[in-house]
């Protein structure tokens, strides 16, 4: 009895990390929407998308649903700053103060023509080798706020509206319940699989 459990056990294991392995591709990215803000601007009013390259780094793009997209900022583990480089606009690296608190890692445009300022920014977040996960890179301030950003008003030209996104409780996705009920009624038929052909 107590080798057909360990059987059971052993392959259940082996077919939830198969599984398991299988579905952890997807936690290497990260798609956010804002919509809280401080300003006038229509909501939601900006998106970003952060993507695991294969070296470790991560690319982010962010983009504006109304007007032009000028500064992004972010949070890390440990109010560490993570450097930002690579940038599709004339921007540097830089920390930030705003309505949302305190962000010690993103970038700000240097081109001095914020009006002409492109309503999509790509760029790389970490120096290769840096993250193994997309969310080692970020981590809610005080506040709770883990990205910021500044856009102008599409409908409003001069008017500014900061946009800040932070993540709700953290809630066990559909498919963790599943693959573990899953993993229960599996034991539960191979052991009584098993206990059948032991009695014959």
């Amino acid at each position: 009895m107590t080798a057909i459990f360990i059987r059971c056990m052993l392959r259940t294991l082996l077919a939830c990390s198969t599984i398991g392995l299988m579905s952890s591709a997807s936690a290497d990215s990260l798609s956010v929407t804002f919509t809280e803000k401080a300003g006038n601007g229509v909501s939601p009013g900006v998106t970003a998308l952060f993507t695991l390259n294969a070296d470790g780094s991560i690319a982010a793009s962010a983009s504006s649903l109304g007007g032009a997209l000028f500064n992004f900022g972010f949070n890390a583990p440990g109010q560490m700053h993570i450097p930002s480089y690579d940038f599709s606009i004339l921007a540097q690296d830089a920390s930030h103060s705003t309505a949302f608190g305190t962000f010690n890692s993103g970038w700000r445009d240097i081109s001095n023509t914020t009006v002409f300022s492109p309503t999509t920014v790509t760029w790389t977040i970490g120096l290769p080798g840096s993250f193994s996960s997309v969310m080692q890179a970020f981590a809610g301030n005080d506040g709770g706020y883990e990205f910021f950003a500044y856009a102008l008003d599409g409908d409003q030209p001069g008017l500014i509206t900061q946009w800040g996104w932070r993540s709700s409780a953290p809630v066990p996705e559909p498919g963790v319940r599943a693959l573990l009920l899953i993993g229960l009624i599996t034991i539960g038929w191979v052991m009584k699989r098993e206990l059948a052909s032991t009695a014959s």
